[in-house]
């Protein structure tokens, strides 16, 4: 009964510990990776992001679980069994057992780099058919507009066969260490089962001792194998979490200075001073520009495709810091004051919308957590889109699908622009907004 409860406690503790360590990794991992810079968003994809973190911290808190609950209760009882052999049979027996013990720690040991590179290899695997299928599923609607059905399907069954194929061979490599592992426990027990019989044989040991040692045997490499294992998943648990830790120790680029004070917004001025700026240095994409947005006007940027208009509200959001040169906003130049504060005063529609798999409350909320249903339709009708919504099944509890799929091009840029005016911005950014409007809808 005491071994029942004991036993009980130790599954509640390790629950609670295995899932509290879990969500501390996995909330320390969001919190970290939002405050990244837009340059790094831009270049990661967000389902191998995504898996990243959640390999990551499922392997840290197996980890530690695998210390604390089964590494240390594991040395206690190879130190009580390695002291039971030393009282009774000797110091001879004891380095048999230790002599074949080092032999099975520099097995497993090999083994385990063995394992670990074809561990990495998998990894890498997984990760392309990951990214395959999100992206064919994602763009179904391009697949089925040009019939690449068959082209997709092929592209994932080749990642899967290369993900199958570093799956066979961590597989093969795990049954040779299962088999050597095995060879490894019957010489050394063939070879105590020898001494004893010659101690039994010269009366210095009883008839029972057989039994014994080959019981202490089985006791003694029990630990062996559990310290050996963990030892192995160890090394593998920080190949999944090493891109975790990778991903923990980046430090974003855009900082604010200490003790940085906030945004005071009078009118809005807005002033670009001799900006340069470019996303990779051999390429600059903004050369010494200079303008004066002035309070209360609304100033139109016109130029080809690729100009650097987009990049101009981006630095201005500063997402990114310019190269040289500075921008004001009512004289004061946005790297000394905070970007939290910055980006409250803005609010932008950007070129592509972007929406959460939710309500078209929800995606209009956003713009203002928190805010009544009342504002929420007031908002909606300036952009023009209440009487569409109100035709909806759902109204404004109709979900928009994933990236918004299940709305036209024009809804979504106006459910955009119903978020950016829900909180009255003192600067409003319109980045091609109204592109998928018709001329009427963009008036109004």
């Amino acid at each position: 009964m005491l071994i029942f409860a004991t036993s009980s406690i130790r599954r509640w503790l390790m629950f609670r510990v295995n899932e509290g360590i879990w969500r501390a990794l996995s909330t320390r991992a969001f919190d970290h990776v939002s405050t990244l810079p837009m340059r790094f968003h831009l270049q990661s994809g967000a389902v191998i992001l995504a898996r990243v973190v959640e390999r990551g911290s499922s392997r840290a808190h197996h980890l530690i679980n695998m210390v604390v609950f089964d590494l240390v209760p594991t040395l206690i009882e190879f130190l009580i069994v390695t002291i039971l052999i030393v009282r009774n049979f000797g110091w001879a027996y004891a380095g048999v057992m230790a002599l074949s013990a080092v032999f099975y720690f520099l097995f497993t040991a090999w083994s385990t780099e063995q394992r670990k590179r074809y561990h990495r290899t998998y990894i890498d695997a997984a990760q392309e058919t990951e990214r395959k299928f999100y992206d064919a599923i994602t763009n179904m609607e391009s697949v089925k507009n040009f019939t690449n059905e068959q082209h997709e399907y092929s592209r994932y069954d080749h990642a899967l066969s290369k993900e199958e194929a570093a799956s066979v061979q961590l597989d093969t490599v795990s049954v040779k260490v299962s088999v050597g592992h095995s060879i490894l426990f019957r010489v050394s027990m063939t070879a105590l089962m020898v001494m004893t019989a010659f101690d039994i044989m010269g009366g210095r040991l009883g008839v029972g001792s057989i039994v014994l040692i080959s019981s202490l045997m089985s006791q003694f490499y029990n630990p062996i194998e559990t310290i050996s294992g963990v030892y192995a998943r160890v090394r593998e648990a920080l190949i999944d979490a090493e891109q975790l830790l990778s991903l923990l120790a980046l430090k974003p680029d855009v900082v604010d200075r200490e003790n940085a004070p906030e945004l005071r917004v009078r009118g809005a001025e807005i002033r670009f001073e001799n900006v340069n700026f470019g996303y990779h240095d051999e390429r600059t994409i903004l050369h010494n520009i200079s303008f004066t947005a002035p309070p209360g006007h609304t100033v139109a940027l016109v130029g080809s495709t690729g100009a650097g208009k987009s990049t101009i509200a981006k630095l201005l959001l500063r997402y990114f810091d310019v190269g040289s040169g500075r921008i004001l906003i009512d004289g004061q130049d946005i790297r000394d004051i905070t970007q939290l504060s910055l980006r409250r005063a803005i609010r932008i529609v950007p070129q592509e919308t972007t929406l959460f798999n939710e309500t078209i409350a929800y995606n209009i909320e956003y713009g203002w957590p928190g805010t009544d249903m009342d504002t929420i339709i007031h908002a909606a009708k300036l952009a023009q889109l209440h009487d569409a919504i109100l035709e909806m099944p759902d109204g404004y509890d109709s979900m928009v699908g994933e990236r918004g799929l299940q709305l036209s091009g024009g809804e979504k840029q106006r459910v955009a622009i119903a978020r950016a005016l829900l909180r009255d911005p003192k600067i409003l950014i319109l980045d091609e907004a109204t592109a998928s409007l018709d001329t009427r809808t963009e008036q109004e």
